[in-house]
C-alpha cells in the first residue's frame, strides 16, 4: 500500500560518487607507469641496419660470370702467396709462403712470379679475408691449381686447419725430394 500521492515529499538525492578533491584523487589513483622506451626494439633494429651496411660494403668481383670469381693478368706479386689481380691483394688459400724478409722470401716470391706473371688465371673467393686480402683459390689457364704448384716446388707449405690437408701429399713429395726451401 502506498501512501497517496499528495502526501509524498521529495527527497533531494545525494549523487551516487561524490566528487573528492583533486589531492586525494591522485593519492587513490593508481599511478600510471611510465612507458619506457623498446631497447630491445632499438637494439635489434640498429644490429639490422649494421647488418645491411656490412653486406652492401662487400665488393663484388667480376662484371662477367660469378660474382665471386676474379680474371685477369697479376699486376704486382707481393710475395710466395700473396698478389694484386684486378685491383685487388689476393692471398692463396691454404698455403703459407716464406715472408720476403726471410731468408727464403725472395726466392719463394720468384717462383710464384715465373708461375703466374704474364699468364691469365682465374681466382675464386673462399669468402674469408686475411689482413684485408680476399682468400682465394686460383687456378692458371690450363686449369692447374697455382697454390699446389707452388707447395710441389718447396716454396710453399700446407696449412691443414685452413686446406683440409689438400696440400699434404704435395709438401711432402717436395721435402722428400728436396724442393725449394726444403733443399738444405
Amino acid at each position: 500500500m502506498s501512501p497517496p500521492r499528495e502526501t509524498m515529499t521529495l527527497v533531494r538525492l545525494q549523487p551516487r560518487y561524490r566528487k573528492r578533491p583533486s589531492s586525494v584523487r591522485r593519492i587513490l589513483r593508481p599511478r600510471r607507469r611510465r612507458r619506457t622506451p623498446p631497447y630491445g626494439l632499438i637494439a635489434f633494429a640498429l644490429l639490422l641496419v649494421w647488418a645491411a651496411v656490412i653486406v652492401i660494403s662487400q665488393p663484388r668481383f667480376g662484371a662477367e660470370g660469378r660474382d665471386d670469381q676474379l680474371r685477369g693478368e697479376p699486376t704486382h706479386i707481393v710475395d710466395g702467396d700473396t698478389f694484386d689481380l684486378s685491383g685487388r691483394r689476393l692471398r692463396l688459400a691454404g698455403i703459407d709462403a716464406p715472408e720476403m724478409d726471410t731468408v727464403a722470401g725472395a726466392s719463394a716470391r720468384e717462383a710464384l712470379v715465373s708461375l703466374i706473371a704474364n699468364a691469365p688465371i682465374v681466382c675464386r673467393d673462399t669468402g674469408e679475408r686475411s689482413y684485408g686480402r680476399v682468400v682465394a683459390t686460383c687456378r692458371d689457364a690450363q686449369g692447374v691449381d697455382v697454390a699446389e704448384t707452388i707447395v710441389r716446388a718447396g716454396w710453399a707449405t700446407d696449412i691443414p686447419r685452413f686446406s683440409g690437408g689438400r696440400y699434404q701429399l704435395s709438401e711432402w713429395r717436395a721435402r722428400r725430394e728436396r724442393l725449394g726451401m726444403f733443399a738444405r
